[in-house]
Formats: structure tokens, C-alpha cells, sequence
């Protein structure tokens, strides 16, 4: 690999608008060497803290909390059980009438979005 040809001797050639020609625009770089670096941590310090700060911050009392909204969300799910509703008239234990409905029932735990009755002002 050819190192890039500097010449030796410079010439400036001041410029009214700022800037500076040197002379510099042939310099190509066709190649650079591969630097390999290589590091290793062999051990690292003990770091012991024995001291304290005293800031006067021994007396603090918090005179109101403040609120923290918790919001747990179940996805759309639907639950199905069975259900046995009775209905029924006695008279010291003896059945005289009784309407049983029986069948699956369901629950169904939905976004919550009010109805515009439920909205506070």
C-alpha cells in the first residue's frame, strides 16, 4: 500500500469570503490499515462508601398523599355456566307451587364505556 503524496512546500491563497485554499484537493486515500484493538477488565476496584450526607431532611411529614388511579382491564370475555333458578310457594314445607327455569346463564366482562346518564359533571 503507497502511502498519499503531501507536498512539502504549501502556498495560502486567502479567500474575501471566509475561506482558506491550501492547495490540498489531490489527496486521495485508496486504503487503510486494519487497527485491531483489544481489551480486557482483569479486576475491578472495590468501591467502599462509609460516609453520609446529613441534608436536615430527618423531619419531613407528608401532609396529603397523592392519588394514584389503578386500572385493570380484562379482554373481552364471554363465560357461560349453568344456571337453576326456582320459584316457589310452601306452607310448613309442603310445596303447593314452584316455577324452575333452568339453563346456561352468562356473564360477559366488556370495555367500560358510560351511557351519557353515567357521565359526572
Amino acid at each position: 500500500m503507497s502511502a498519499p503524496s503531501i507536498p512539502n512546500t504549501f502556498y495560502l491563497y486567502p479567500d474575501l469570503s471566509g475561506g482558506v485554499d491550501v492547495g490540498l484537493e489531490n489527496i486521495n486515500v485508496t486504503g487503510l490499515p486494519l487497527i485491531k484493538l483489544e481489551a480486557t477488565v482483569k479486576a475491578l476496584p472495590k468501591i467502599v462508601t462509609d460516609n453520609t450526607v446529613k441534608m436536615g431532611l430527618d423531619d419531613i411529614r407528608v401532609k396529603e398523599l397523592p392519588t394514584v388511579h389503578l386500572e385493570l382491564s380484562v379482554a373481552p370475555t364471554r363465560v357461560h355456566y349453568p344456571g337453576h333458578y326456582k320459584l316457589c310457594a310452601a306452607i310448613f314445607g309442603v310445596e303447593f307451587f314452584s316455577l324452575a327455569v333452568c339453563g346456561e346463564s352468562m356473564a360477559i366482562a366488556e370495555p367500560y364505556e358510560p351511557h351519557k346518564t353515567e357521565i359526572c359533571h
